[in-house]
């Protein structure tokens, strides 16, 4: 019995030794994906993938300084407000020449337009064009050098479940904020101040108030969308995480076409009409 308890012992730690020596290596390996092993009370383990947060955390180290406030003061006064009243939303640096993209709305109506680098450093900024009301899409321009331009992802690559990653200033204080979520679904439609927006990324990662025109980003740190529109309620019924993001295929090509152009340049068709009375269709037979 006691031979039997001996050579437990040195098997036991034997093995033992083997393990903990294993672990060292791989935790000590540059490996693409970690596992930490957790001892449960029951005896089991739990295995905790460390790769999806480790991935997360490097997504928005990369996104951070591309991601921008917009500061617009407009050239109108509220009742009681002295000086003049300020929005204050996001964008993203799409372009080292000093191109910046932001949703139209936080530029509406601004006289004035500054944008604040993820550094502090201000910078003012001028309107290279918009799209409104068929995409909420503008451009803006700064002066370049020291910037750090995000690359755009493919949109059309998204897919329902995947995780993405909001970067904004929410609330209007808080300013480099991120949110993670997935992408509830893609290529929606929603209709807003009576304009139907298309091809949208829906997504349940919080979206507030300063959030707009920032970037929903890939945990690869690649833009695939721009939060615009945030649902708080239908039909008298309060929502929660519903927001829609304009995919980073509109942008490209909407963007594109302002950097290049000035506007957008859309096909129409020239025809006119008017409501046909039964006196207009007697006179015209």
């Amino acid at each position: 019995m006691i031979l039997l308890l001996v050579l437990s012992l040195i098997v036991g730690g034997v093995a033992g030794g083997v393990a903990g020596a294993l672990t060292a290596r791989l935790l000590s390996e540059d490996e693409e994906e970690v596992a930490a092993l957790i001892v449960t009370p029951v005896g089991g383990t739990t295995n905790v993938t460390l790769s999806e947060e480790s991935a997360i955390t490097q997504a928005v180290e990369k996104a951070l300084p591309s991601v921008v406030a917009v500061v617009s003061e407009e050239g109108r006064l509220l009742p009681g407000e002295d000086g003049q009243p300020r929005s204050l939303g996001s964008g993203v640096i799409i372009d080292e020449r000093g191109y910046i993209v932001t949703n139209e709305h936080v530029v509406r109506d601004a006289v004035r337009i500054t944008v604040v680098l993820y550094d502090g450093e201000e910078r003012e900024a001028t309107l290279v064009g918009h799209d409104w009301p068929f995409t909420d899409v503008a451009v803006l321009e700064i002066a370049s050098g020291g910037l750090m331009p995000l690359s755009l992802g493919d949109s059309d690559a998204v897919v329902p479940g995947q995780r993405v990653i909001a970067v904004g200033n929410s609330l209007h204080s808080f300013r480099s904020s991120v949110t993670v979520g997935v992408a509830s679904g893609v290529g929606r439609r929603w209709q807003r101040d009576g304009i139907f927006m298309e091809d949208l990324i829906q997504t349940d990662a919080a979206v507030n108030p300063g959030n707009s025109g920032g970037a929903l980003i890939n945990v690869l740190g690649q833009m695939v969308g721009m939060p615009t529109s945030v649902v708080r309620f239908d039909n008298g019924r309060e929502v929660e995480g519903v927001a829609f993001a304009i995919s980073s295929k509109t942008i490209q090509q909407v963007a594109g076409e302002i950097i290049e152009k000035g506007m957008v340049t859309r096909a129409y068709l020239g025809v006119s009409h008017i409501d046909l009375s039964p006196e207009i269709a007697a006179a015209r037979g």
